[in-house]
C-alpha cells in the first residue's frame, strides 16, 4: 500500500501534538511513504515556528528524526511522477 504523507503529518512525528503518536503508526506501518518535493520545507517551518514559539527545541526534533527515520525512507512523489512521465 503506498500513503501520501501530509507535511502537517510528518510534523507530528517531531512535535508534540494531540495526535502524534497516531501519525507515528505509519512509519512503523509496512507501507510505502511518498510525499510531494515541498515537504520537507514545510516541515522545516512547521519546525521553526514550534522552536519560535517555544514549543520544541531543535535537540528533541533532531533526536526525533534520527530515530524514527533511521530505516524508513520516504519517496518523492513528484520524481516518481516525472519518471513516470519519461517512459
Amino acid at each position: 500500500m503506498i500513503v501520501v504523507v501530509d507535511a502537517s503529518v510528518a510534523a507530528m512525528w517531531f512535535l508534540p501534538e494531540p495526535h502524534s503518536e497516531s501519525a507515528a503508526l505509519l512509519l512503523d506501518a509496512k507501507c510505502e511513504l511518498i510525499a510531494p518535493d515541498l515537504m520537507r520545507l514545510e516541515v522545516a517551518n512547521a519546525l521553526a515556528q514550534a522552536a519560535r514559539a517555544g514549543r520544541s527545541e531543535l535537540a528533541t526534533w533532531s533526536a526525533g528524526l534520527r530515530s524514527r527515520l533511521r530505516n524508513r525512507y520516504v519517496g518523492d512523489v513528484t520524481a516518481d511522477i516525472r519518471s513516470d512521465r519519461q517512459r
